[in-house]
Order: structure tokens, then C-alpha cells, then sequence
């Protein structure tokens, strides 16, 4: 079964980043070795893969917005399994259905979701 996934950011050593461009359109696969993201840490541009293989379903900041490291960057449909899995490494969380409504809402609220 399916559920929805918050992805916390975790990228290397830094704090502060700039959102580059998002790589892959809502409704795709990303995983481990699918760059979901570009961003810039002051030392070059660089790509972002998720650390679990899921469908890309919204995000949650616009191109040119600065992120922080543990920043919640977008929402993935994850197998239940893998989603578990992933909450416990702390890579993010399982969204219950009031908060994925949250989180849809802040997004279409902000204008950050691309159109469909």
C-alpha cells in the first residue's frame, strides 16, 4: 500500500542552500540515483537524489528559494514499507491524511505547486 511521505532535505556539510531548479516534473519516479533537484551550496551547483525510490507528488519551495539542511522540500507517494523505513533513518515522515491536506494547502496557498 501507498502512502504519503514528507522528504526532508539532507544534502552535505552546509546549512543554507538555494533551490536551483527541480529536475524531474510531479508525477515521476525519483529515487537514489534520480536526481530530484539542483541546488547551489556556495561551492558549485549541485543534485539532489532522494534517498528511497518513490513518485515525485508535489513540492514544497519554489526555484530560488533558500532551504536549510532538515527542511521538508516535497511530498513522495512511497510503498508503506519503505516509507517506514525511512521515517526511522530520518529521512523525513508519513503524512497522515489532515496533514498531507495541510501540506497541499500551503503549497497551493504560497503558489509553489507547478500547474497540473
Amino acid at each position: 500500500m501507498a502512502v504519503f511521505f514528507i522528504l526532508q532535505f539532507h544534502p552535505r556539510d552546509k546549512q543554507e542552500f538555494i533551490l536551483k531548479k527541480w529536475l524531474i516534473p510531479e508525477g515521476k519516479e525519483t529515487g537514489p540515483d534520480m536526481p530530484l533537484l539542483s541546488y547551489e551550496d556556495g561551492a558549485g551547483e549541485r543534485r539532489y537524489c532522494p534517498p528511497v525510490v518513490g513518485v515525485y507528488k508535489v513540492h514544497l519551495f519554489k526555484e530560488g528559494d533558500t532551504m536549510q539542511d532538515g527542511s521538508e522540500i516535497a511530498v513522495l507517494s512511497l510503498d508503506e514499507s519503505v516509507a517506514r523505513k525511512a521515517e526511522q533513518d530520518g529521512h523525513g515522515k508519513i503524512l497522515t491524511p489532515e496533514e498531507l491536506d495541510k501540506t497541499l494547502a500551503h503549497a497551493g496557498a504560497a503558489a509553489i505547486r507547478q500547474p497540473e
